[in-house]
């Protein structure tokens, strides 16, 4: 199981269900509407563990296995936008075009930390 912790004072953990590969992998997929639905701040931080079995202590994600010391500039991850889904979005969207009004858009980035930990950034932006 692969959790996400959000940091701050609006903690919050998701979960998501992953398959074994091989004797020694994981593969999991992070819908990127989970975090974003949940959005609390205007940048959300949200940690990486892994679940390996029920009860166990959860592990953090990140490299060790390699020479590379700072991996953040190394291994860099692409940045999404994605459009904030919020009640009567249809309706928001035409009433937002016709006033010129910005929508409600979030950058999500993947990274590694300082400590090289996997971290995923939900950022408020907004989008004309």
């Amino acid at each position: 199981m692969l959790l996400l912790r959000r940091r701050g004072a609006d903690a919050r953990e998701l979960e998501f269900p992953g398959t074994r590969v091989g004797a020694d992998g994981f593969r999991c997929t992070i819908p990127l509407a989970a975090p974003v639905a949940v959005h609390a701040s205007a940048h959300d931080v949200w940690d990486l563990w892994l679940l390996p079995a029920p009860g166990a202590a959860p592990v953090r994600i990140g490299r060790v296995l390699d020479d590379v010391v700072e991996k953040g500039s190394v291994f860099p991850y692409p940045s999404v936008d994605v459009l904030r889904k919020r009640p009567l979005a249809r309706v928001r969207a035409l009433v937002d075009g016709l006033l010129s009004r910005a929508r409600a858009q979030v950058t999500v980035k993947m990274f590694f930390s300082a400590g090289n930990e996997l971290v995923l950034n939900v950022i408020d932006k907004t989008m004309k």
